[in-house]
């Protein structure tokens, strides 16, 4: 029940945010600067990230339907640790949402990984999602597999 509540007021969100969308399509590409912390537990350490994220965002609209695809790569993101030692950060996501005559089914997939550039093991992140809705609301598959374990790898 507590699915069906959350994915009815996210589907709302989304169909309300597209409403003012002329049909055809519309798209947004653009690069976006980052900077945030990040806690590497491969090298226990905070590590401070900073670079780019390039957006690219496509939405497709008629009278009965909305589909949205997105993808998002890391451009010259790098870290420093407290201990100085030097990060590379490689990132990707990609996410379809699909909203056809009250149904809908959205996906998303993302692959994060922060390579130290010493002898330090290197970080890897990685999680799927995925749900689909009928026209009557419920819930007729959910899949998950978390962003968490992190992976250390040598």
């Amino acid at each position: 029940m507590k699915h069906k509540k959350l994915v009815l007021v996210i589907s709302l969100v989304m169909v309300l945010g597209f409403a003012g969308i002329s049909p055809a399509a519309k798209v947004f590409n653009d690069s976006v600067p980052i900077a945030f912390y990040f806690f590497d537990p491969c090298t226990d350490e905070c590590v401070s990230v900073q670079g780019d994220v390039h957006v690219l965002l496509n939405i497709t609209t008629n009278a009965k339907s909305c589909h949205v695809k997105f993808h998002a790569n890391f451009q010259g993101v790098d870290g420093v640790g407290c201990t100085n030692e030097k990060y590379t950060g490689m990132g990707v996501a990609n996410a379809t949402l699909n909203l056809n005559n009250k149904a809908a089914n959205f996906s998303i997939a993302a692959k994060f990984k922060l390579n130290a550039k010493g002898a330090a093991d290197n970080l890897e992140i990685d999680g799927k999602f995925h749900i689909t809705i009928d026209a009557q609301g419920e819930v007729k598959s959910i899949f998950f597999e978390p962003l968490f374990p992190v992976e250390c790898k040598g």
